[in-house]
């Protein structure tokens, strides 16, 4: 398995689902990325609460930022996408040696809270 991703915040707008996702190790280049000027509005950017021109002057600095948003469609691009549901904040990471040309593609991870149903469930399910 590749890399793991996490997802910080999930969102939609025009009719198109966005995911804001965080790699220590990639950096996106496809759609929506910082410096796609054709996908990115001023009013996208609002909905999203994404201060893209500050994360421009970032990247210029030549600083590293470790997020990013993608719209569904980009999601094809994992070989997975692994869904959890933790009942308290969790962190996940993952370390490479060295990229190559043979390293399998990266994994999406999805933590999430589960519902108070969800919850209940989970809880009498282990005390039964």
């Amino acid at each position: 398995a590749g890399p793991l991703l996490g997802v910080h915040d999930l969102r939609e707008h025009g009719g198109t689902r966005f995911a804001r996702l965080h790699s220590e190790i990639l950096q996106w280049e496809g759609a929506y990325r910082d410096t796609d000027e054709e996908k990115w509005s001023i009013e996208l950017a609002d909905a999203l609460e994404w201060k893209r021109l500050q994360r421009l002057r970032i990247r210029a600095a030549g600083l590293r930022l470790s997020d990013f948003w993608v719209c569904e469609d980009s999601l094809r691009v994992f070989s997975h996408v692994l869904l959890f549901h933790v009942t308290q904040p969790h962190t996940a990471t993952y370390t490479v040696a060295a990229p190559s040309a043979g390293v399998p593609p990266p994994t999406l991870l999805v933590l999430g809270k589960p519902s108070n149903g969800e919850a209940e469930a989970g809880a009498s399910a282990a005390a039964g």
